[in-house]
């Protein structure tokens, strides 16, 4: 049995994890790298990057390594990742072998591009009642989150028997919005990540789907004072329309690689 992490990173230095491996997604359209592991060899989508972000990588695991039923996976940022050490993480998972590590369910705002929620809604539709109506439990018409349901981040620890079960539904899913979406080509980079977006909330639909054991866990930065201030924000109640947010956010806020 290995115990294994993958670490999705852009030219960054990734934080250190026991069993971590960086990969570098999005190798297809970019020429600086740090790590020597590509996500565009072999079977990849390293090229559909900008609409899946981080998820070429995890593409690039499923379609190109050899994982036993009882190896154990993760799949994490190179600035965040799930806080749990290897011994706990392999402890829970040897009790609970369908099991998913992932992170505490919270809340999420709606996605604002109506057309595409009606995409992923109408392919959920499409693949049946119960999947349809697992998605309406946990997120409405514009797929924001009725309650803390949202298990984000594309971030996970689990067997590779769960790992190929649920990449293989998660990209068919994705594929057939890529479909029905396409190109966004007037898009900012961010918004254009649908595929991403949309991941982070299927994670929960097939859980609950599902019905699988399930740990949450708190997210870990490699910013040591980004937890700190988020505490601070939160416990003041500052205003998110104030100009001390704004200043805050701008000053210690998360700064994502997808924004170039």
């Amino acid at each position: 049995m290995s115990y294994t992490i993958y670490i999705s990173t852009f030219n960054k230095k990734v934080l250190r994890i026991k069993g971590g491996i960086p990969i570098e997604v999005g190798a297809a359209i970019r020429s600086n790298f740090i790590y020597e592991l590509y996500d565009n060899t072999g079977n990849n989508i390293s090229y559909e990057n900008k609409y899946y972000g981080e998820l070429t990588g995890l593409y690039w695991i499923w379609k190109n390594v050899n994982i036993a039923d009882d190896d154990i996976i993760g799949f994490c940022h190179y600035n965040k990742a799930l806080h749990i050490s290897k011994h706990k993480a392999c402890s829970w998972l040897k009790n609970n072998k369908n099991g998913m590590i992932t992170l505490k369910p919270c809340k999420i705002r709606n996605h604002p591009v109506p057309d595409e929620v009606q995409a992923i809604m109408a392919i959920l539709h499409k693949k049946g009642q119960d999947l349809y109506t697992t998605w309406n439990k946990l997120y409405d018409n514009e797929a924001a989150a009725r309650k803390e349901s949202c298990r984000g981040g594309n971030m996970f620890i689990t067997t590779g028997a769960v790992f190929r079960d649920y990449c293989t539904w998660l990209f068919d899913i994705l594929s057939e919005m890529r479909k029905i979406v396409g190109d966004r080509p007037n898009a900012d980079a961010n918004m254009r990540r649908y595929c991403a977006f949309m991941g982070e909330r299927l994670l929960s639909v097939y859980i609950e789907y599902n019905r699988l054991p399930v740990k949450g866990v708190n997210v870990r930065y490699k910013e040591w004072w980004l937890s700190s201030t988020r505490f601070v924000i939160n416990k003041l109640n500052v205003n998110k329309d104030s100009r001390l947010y704004s200043f805050l956010k701008q000053k210690f806020g998360y700064k994502s690689l997808y924004n170039r």
